[in-house]
């Protein structure tokens, strides 16, 4: 029982609470894809495939979110305060506008969000002011 207190008075100290971020904080910064849902087996495949890119994210500023308890979490441990109303699987990208540009709900590859995302008119200028 001592270790038990002792542990969850380390964790006080060591893992202070997070800040927790809204959609609007990312709006204009960063794309968001939010992976929804209650199967955790789905989730944790579709969060594999798309974190295993961060260098290719990055360059699209695209976040990569999954369910952590009453939160949703990125793969730089920042929380996300949005309801997890999926009831079974889904994913969204949000774009830098803050809407939503896409919404499936079935297992998606990188390369296809990745397209999506480098079809759209402000990725497209992103990549063309890069050029010159």
């Amino acid at each position: 029982m001592k270790i038990v207190i002792l542990f969850a008075v380390l964790c006080g100290v060591f893992f202070p609470n997070q800040k927790t971020y809204s959609l609007n904080d990312f709006k204009w910064k960063n794309r968001l894809l939010i992976i929804s849902g209650t199967e955790t087996g789905k989730i944790e495949r579709q969060w594999t495939e798309l974190v295993k890119n961060i260098q290719s994210n990055n360059d699209r500023k695209l976040l990569v979110f999954k369910p952590k308890g009453d939160y949703l979490i990125n793969q730089y441990d920042q929380l996300l305060n949005y309801k997890n109303d999926a009831t079974e699987f889904s994913i969204s990208l949000i774009g830098l506008d803050g809407s939503e540009k896409l919404k499936k709900w079935e297992f998606t590859y990188t390369e296809y969000i990745h397209q999506l995302i480098d079809s759209m008119p402000m990725r497209m200028n992103e990549i063309k002011s890069r050029r010159h």
